[in-house]
């Protein structure tokens, strides 16, 4: 996603460029700006300039890649900004949410715009780590068609994948991006017999999700040359997986 070219890292450049010294334009600005102006224009100040597009400091934008997918949220002064949370657009808008409080709540610092960058980065890694697990359905067993968080379930990812060795039969499966290792909430088959019979228990949540898929199609092979044919294929596998298993058992 492109957002265009990169404003000066001032941001009061913006309203009064004319201005050489930086502490003029910030109190020039100050008295040309309402109040939820300058509350904005001072958070957007503070965010962190890598990565970030500010060629208009009302709509700033965050594009970030992390291992698997990229990312990216803009945000824009809702009404009754800081009191009220800005408008956000994202990268998986669907399962984000975030708190935000205001001057007037009793339990804690206003939030600012840097907490919901925050709130967004560690959200976006939860999803990552999930995505690395959905990423190694594709392999000798099955192809990976896509995934998308679910219409219905904000919290899952919806997963399809086609079974090789088969006419066109597709596996759709739901997984949690919280707890990816979990058995799925959803499972299902275009071949309407696939899981007549299916024990339930058969899945372990120690082990990893392309592991557990094989078990239930009777397509394991022995355990440790999965994993070892999963390492040497991606060098960080095994961090990954260490990761989504303290994710479940967190």
């Amino acid at each position: 996603m492109a957002f265009g070219l990169l404003m000066s890292d001032d941001v009061w450049r913006f309203f009064v460029d004319e201005v050489d010294s930086e502490k003029a334009r910030v109190a020039t600005a100050k008295l040309m700006l309402k109040d939820w102006e300058w509350t904005w224009l001072s958070q957007v100040d503070a965010l962190p300039r890598e990565e970030m597009d500010l060629s208009n400091p009302f709509s700033p934008a965050l594009e970030f890649k992390l291992r698997h997918d990229e990312y990216w949220i803009v945000m824009r002064p809702g009404l009754g900004f800081p009191d009220k949370p800005p408008t956000v657009n994202c990268a998986y808008q669907q399962g984000f949410s975030f708190d935000w409080y205001s001057g007037d709540d009793s339990d804690g610092q206003p939030s600012t715009l840097s907490d919901l960058v925050q709130s967004y980065r560690e959200y976006c890694e939860l999803l990552d780590l999930t995505i690395s697990q959905l990423k190694l359905l594709e392999n000798d067993i099955t192809t990976l068609v896509g995934y998308s968080l679910d219409e219905d379930n904000s919290e899952c990812f919806r997963v399809r994948m086609r079974l090789k060795g088969t006419e066109d039969e597709i596996l759709t499966i739901n997984v949690d991006w919280r707890n990816p290792l979990e058995f799925p909430s959803f499972l299902s088959s275009t071949d309407e017999n696939r899981f007549a019979n299916l024990d339930c228990e058969m899945w372990n949540s120690n082990d990893d999700l392309h592991i557990n898929i094989r078990r239930i199609l009777g397509e394991l092979p022995e355990v440790q040359d999965v994993l070892q044919a999963s390492e040497q294929e991606d060098p960080e596998f095994m961090k990954n997986r260490g990761a989504c298993l303290l994710c479940v058992r967190g």
